[in-house]
């Protein structure tokens, strides 16, 4: 019997495995993952809010394997091994006849170590329980949230929405090295934004960068100096270090370069986050949609190619996407039309209620999507 490994456990990863259980006769799924658990990325803001706990945004990866019969191994990759094929991490290696890379994305502190050991993320439920538990714990004045992307953004909503309930009167700062927030999102998107962020009172500085960490202080790049801070990190991602130290060609945010059935070579697929899948002459953002539709797509090509069959091209579909906001009007474009106020909120939990599994967490999502309705 042939061995596919898939390296993680996240949404494309436990795509391409949900795909291949379907063929437990014919290949077996090894599935590894530095953790024990898949997390559902796009609610972890909603961990940070307030709105929900960690647990509810993670399903343990031993309880999917037992599920869909695939074989679970806990370890961090370190390297690849094109040539033997075969994967390597912490003292074991893992041989492969096809290898599907899943591996998605890590925070970049573009090299500031200061930032690395000071700052909180949100790449994990963990990093959302531990930024939640800095927020219950109220040791700052000011939030200060390096990045004003899409990610920078919707935390500084939803840590608005956790200071607003608990009726602290702190701070809320975004800091953004670009000219302005959102980076290349639709300038209609910018307006909208900038509106809530100046309803909801939250500060943000562009063309401005984080200057230094001192004593539980941050200084900015404007001379501004907030302290007590707590400091956030959503500046950017990049691969993890096993894509970034594979042999394979990459680009931006060193992602591994891919052709038109997501191949980096014969018996090697990247999928998600990992993977530059070109369309129109640009990278495919990274989005859950993506990562779940080149799963199941490198998982049938995978099973083609181990069978010595044609393969078949990915082609992408992009239904949109929504900005989520805190206070229940978020805005972006779903199957090409602009989206505004309520109805995003709604289609982004009820997106969240089609995609977590068991009936009790579809219940709750369509709950919190009704619940935002009333958030004012």
């Amino acid at each position: 019997m042939k061995h596919l490994v898939i390296m993680g456990g996240g949404f494309g990863g436990l795509s391409a495995a949900r795909y291949l259980s379907r063929y437990r006769d014919e290949v077996a799924v090894t599935v590894i993952d530095r953790k024990n658990t898949s997390d559902f990325l796009p609610l972890l803001p909603d961990v940070v809010g307030g709105r929900l706990p960690s647990s509810a945004v993670s399903v343990n990866l031993h309880d999917v394997a037992r599920r869909l019969g695939f074989a679970f191994v806990r370890a961090e990759v370190r390297r690849i091994d094109p040539s033997r094929r075969c994967v390597l991490g912490e003292g074991r290696e893992v041989p492969y006849d096809a290898l599907i890379m899943a591996a998605g994305s890590e925070p970049n502190y573009f090299g500031n170590q200061a930032a690395r050991q000071a700052a909180l993320p949100l790449n994990t439920a963990r990093d959302a329980g531990l930024l939640a538990q800095k927020l219950q714990e109220g040791r700052f004045k000011t939030c200060v949230i390096i990045g004003g992307g899409y990610t920078g953004v919707e935390i500084a909503t939803h840590v608005w929405r956790r200071l607003r309930a608990a009726r602290e009167a702190k701070a809320i700062v975004i800091v953004e090295a670009a000219s302005s927030i959102l980076g290349a999102l639709p300038d209609w998107m910018k307006r909208y934004t900038l509106k809530t962020l100046d309803t909801l009172q939250i500060a943000h500085f562009e063309n401005c960068r984080l200057a230094g960490i001192d004593n539980g202080g941050v200084r900015l790049s404007n001379g501004r100096v907030f302290n007590p801070a707590l400091l956030v990190w959503a500046a950017g991602v990049q691969a993890p270090a096993c894509v970034r130290s594979s042999p394979f060609a990459r680009g931006a945010q060193e992602r591994i370069r891919v052709d038109a059935f997501l191949r980096a070579r014969d018996d090697v697929f990247v999928i998600g986050d990992a993977a530059a899948v070109m369309a129109r002459g640009h990278p495919l953002r990274m989005s859950v949609q993506f990562a779940i539709a080149q799963g199941a797509c490198a998982a049938a090509n995978a099973l083609r190619h181990l069978r010595g069959a044609r393969l078949r091209p990915y082609r992408p579909l992009d239904p949109g996407f929504v900005l989520p906001m805190a206070h229940g009007r978020s805005c972006g474009t779903v199957l090409g039309v602009r989206v505004r106020g309520r109805l995003p909120t709604f289609l982004h939990y009820g997106m969240c209620a089609w995609r977590l599994p068991g009936l009790a967490q579809k219940i709750k999502m369509c709950k919190l999507a009704v619940q935002s309705e009333r958030v004012s």
